[in-house]
């Protein structure tokens, strides 16, 4: 928290380290556990769904010409029941 709040982070071995210019942090969180209510005060908060099934179909075609239709339609199909999943 120090770093998002006073732009500076203290290390044992060097002291405390300041930014010479506010720095643009990114967080990133998978949901596995909660962050703290200090955390989430000092951040913005956008919530990224995973896109639909037809947009995933667009995805894997772009990145994956090569693929056949019947394949790219599997993976998309095994992935949306994978979330579907208690996995954690």
């Amino acid at each position: 928290l120090e770093v998002l709040s006073d732009f500076q982070v203290s290390v044992p071995e060097l002291g405390t380290i300041k930014a010479t210019n506010i720095p643009l942090v990114v967080l990133t969180s998978n949901n596995a556990r909660e962050l703290s209510d200090g955390l989430k005060r000092r951040c913005l908060h956008l919530f990224i769904d995973f896109p639909p099934p037809d947009e995933e179909l667009t995805i894997i075609r772009l990145k994956v010409p090569e693929i056949s239709e019947r394949l790219a339609r599997t993976v998309v199909t095994a992935v949306q029941r994978i979330r579907t999943l208690e996995l954690r």
